[in-house]
């Protein structure tokens, strides 16, 4: 809830790419801030994921893919 201001007043001071980072651990998370950003990292939730073994990563991909392809 709080991306949406932060993204409008970071947009209004520059014209570089945006990206959000924090709390992108699923899909509808990534599908949301894709509305409002050019891109979203994913840092802790994919650490997690990859430490549970290459199956639960690629899951995690797939569902932040198909949020993304949602958007």
């Amino acid at each position: 809830p709080t991306l949406a201001p932060l993204a409008e007043r970071t947009r209004a001071v520059t014209g570089v790419p945006l990206y959000a980072g924090f709390g992108i651990s699923a899909g509808e998370h990534a599908r949301a801030a894709a509305d409002l950003v050019d891109g979203v990292v994913v840092g802790s939730a994919a650490v997690e994921a990859a430490e549970q073994g290459e199956p639960a990563l690629a899951g995690l991909v797939a569902e932040l893919r198909a949020g993304l392809d949602a958007a």
